[in-house]
């Protein structure tokens, strides 16, 4: 994979003492942070309904916002009157601004008032053709040339507004942008949009704030290389190409070449609303009794790396709005980057949170990936950066959604090595709403990775109903020193229907002896409940970075763990152990010899896992040994 070193031209620059200017608009994570902000912070906004323009026009004022963010504390603020919406989440947090900010504005019917508003910042237009790449291209190179799209359709009332072409980008596409500007792009942050009237608004303000460049050319070579391009553990903002029926090929693609996905092909206003400076966040969870003879069970909300669902849906009626909300303990996942990218927002969440409920981190980090696909140097940084995100946000649990991944603990190590995370939800992609792993609960460092119980989504046929959840809990174990005596149960975030309701029906109908704890308790109560009594040991023989290892009837020793009842000895010649060639689970002694034969003059690595009562301990250690000739 070719990527690109991360460096950073240090210069030195006029510290002004306006507040709202952000002189550390700078590349990104030099600042502790995935992202960079506009250079100046809101202080007064041109206020406009997206149902007031024409698509054409809305491509050309979200440029003109991107822009302007970067140019004056006077900027531009979208909201939507759309029915669809019950309440329009913008004019929401506009309102919060007034109070919490004290941002003042002004309403603006016409798009062509605010070019004119704003000429002065701007050195003309970029001529694009609608419903073709080139809009993708005018979008990438707005910010690149302060100069807003225009579409073919209003370039005459363009000029008949002052503007002059800059650049016209009509039959060019996105590959033409790369070969002719990557290098003056955004190295770390691609936005990936439809070139249609659907996505005529959405994110193209923070593509023009951030100079990053707009694609969409589904599961493509091109979009390889675009990914191969970018920076280790770099952002890809948007969604992919969904015609295959789901979005594993793009988030797979992503995260082998070390990207993470935020989906947010719906988010508006991002170049001012990441122009905030971020508080102090605290959760104050209530503490669950430690209980004996109950069953434990924990419920939260799927798919919170969404931040357009965060920042859209989300707080309707029907989810964070919800009359129940707070009447029980119950899980949100939310995106880290909501700190950087829209801290407003994020106040308002944690300021209206109620003591049941509990944030945790959305899959499976800092942004959709999928963990065992994304490089091991990549999961790495990632893992350390989102510890540095979790103690900004005073969260402690990551959801993490992997593909027959559950037992490679060698993964979660990297992300339970982390000092602030205290726990793992695992969710099991290839049997969305299956529990192949049906709560089982696997220790890595120390700390528990708990596979998903069951999923409830009640507005779908083929999925697990309300009464099924119910009939489940009630008949679980209520032994709290055995994995058995807790339930882990994943609720998805997409049905139209009042969701704390739906679970407020659940906690109604469950037994005197089944307790719902938020998540944070959970973990805790797992971690002080449930002994780990295979200890930990060391491997002996072949000894690490032995050679000449015979490849026929190899021996494997170890040392006994205390506690063991079995073991399980996996060798792969893949560090990762995702093939292995040996996986022999149920081994009662502490020493193996193998009926396969082994490739000769092959470098293989081997690592064994101690079980007690189907609680697992793995060896800190792994070896590495080459085979030899024979």
């Amino acid at each position: 994979m070719k990527k690109k070193v991360l460096s950073f031209l240090l210069s030195l620059c006029i510290i002004f003492t306006l507040t709202t200017f952000n002189a550390n608009n700078v590349h990104a994570y030099s600042n502790g942070s995935y992202y960079t902000k506009p250079a100046y912070t809101a202080t007064d906004l041109y206020v406009i309904d997206i149902q007031n323009m024409t698509h054409a026009e809305r491509t050309m004022i979200a440029t003109l916002q991107g822009i302007v963010s970067n140019k004056t504390s006077s900027q531009i603020y979208i909201i939507d009157s759309d029915p669809y919406f019950t309440e329009d989440a913008y004019s929401k947090y506009l309102n919060d601004l007034v109070s919490k900010k004290g941002i003042t504005y002004q309403q603006v019917n016409s798009a062509w008032d605010l070019i004119n508003t704003f000429s002065q910042y701007i050195d003309g237009y970029i001529l694009y053709q609608g419903g073709t790449d080139s809009m993708n291209a005018a979008n990438s190179l707005a910010g690149v040339l302060d100069a807003v799209a225009v579409e073919t359709s209003i370039e005459t009332t363009a000029q008949n507004n002052g503007l002059t072409l800059v650049q016209d980008v009509t039959g060019k596409n996105e590959s033409w942008v790369v070969d002719n500007y990557w290098n003056q792009l955004n190295h770390s942050i691609v936005i990936e949009a439809k070139e249609d009237d659907e996505h005529s608004t959405h994110l193209r303000d923070f593509a023009a704030m951030n100079k990053a460049l707009v694609f969409y050319d589904g599961n493509s070579s091109f979009r390889t290389s675009i990914m191969q391009k970018l920076d280790p553990d770099s952002v890809v903002f948007g969604w992919g190409d969904t015609s295959g029926g789901s979005e594993e090929a793009f988030i797979s693609n992503s995260s082998y070449n070390g990207v993470m996905s935020i989906p947010s092909d719906w988010a508006l206003n991002l170049s001012v609303l990441s122009g905030f400076s971020a508080g102090t966040y605290s959760q104050n969870t209530a503490q669950a009794t430690n209980e004996e003879n109950v069953h434990y069970v924990t419920f939260y909300v799927s798919d919170g790396d969404n931040l357009q669902w965060t920042l859209n849906r989300g707080n309707e009626d029907d989810w964070w709005g919800s009359q129940s909300r707070g009447n029980f303990a119950l899980g949100w996942t939310m995106p880290p980057g909501m700190i950087d990218l829209s801290p407003s927002v994020l106040d308002w969440y944690y300021e209206s949170a109620t003591p049941n409920d509990n944030f945790i981190v959305g899959p499976s980090g800092s942004g959709f990936i999928y963990p065992e696909s994304y490089p091991a140097s990549e999961l790495d940084l990632h893992t350390q950066r989102l510890n540095d995100y979790m103690g900004k946000l005073d969260m402690g649990i990551v959801a993490v959604i992997g593909r027959n991944s559950f037992n490679n603990t060698s993964i979660w190590d990297k992300y339970t090595m982390q000092s602030n995370i205290d726990g793992l939800f695992y969710y099991e992609w290839t049997s969305y709403f299956g529990s192949p792993y049906n709560g089982d609960i696997l220790w890595s460092n120390g700390k528990p990775v708990i596979s998903t119980s069951m999923k409830l989504a009640d507005g779908l046929s083929y999925a697990y109903k309300k009464d099924q959840v119910v009939n489940y809990l009630n008949s679980q174990p209520t032994d709290t020193h055995s994995e058995s005596g807790y339930s882990m149960i994943a609720i998805d975030a997409w049905n139209n229907y009042d969701l704390p309701a739906t679970i407020q029906y659940i906690v109604d109908r469950l037994d005197s002896d089944v307790r719902v704890v938020a998540p944070d308790e959970f973990v805790r109560l797992i971690k002080e409940n449930i002994n780990q009594t295979a200890e930990t040991f060391k491997l002996l023989t072949p000894s690490n970075n032995s050679s000449w290892v015979s490849k026929t009837n190899t021996a494997f020793d170890w040392e006994d763990s205390v506690g063991a009842d079995s073991y399980r000895i996996i060798v792969d010649n893949n560090s990762d152990f995702s093939s292995p060639e040996i996986d022999v689970p149920g081994i009662t002694t502490s020493n193996y010899t193998s009926t396969i034969t082994l490739e000769r003059w092959t470098n293989y690595y081997w690592k064994v896992i101690a079980v007690d009562d189907n609680i697992t301990t793995q060896c800190n250690d792994i070896f590495t040994f080459t085979t030899s000739f024979f």
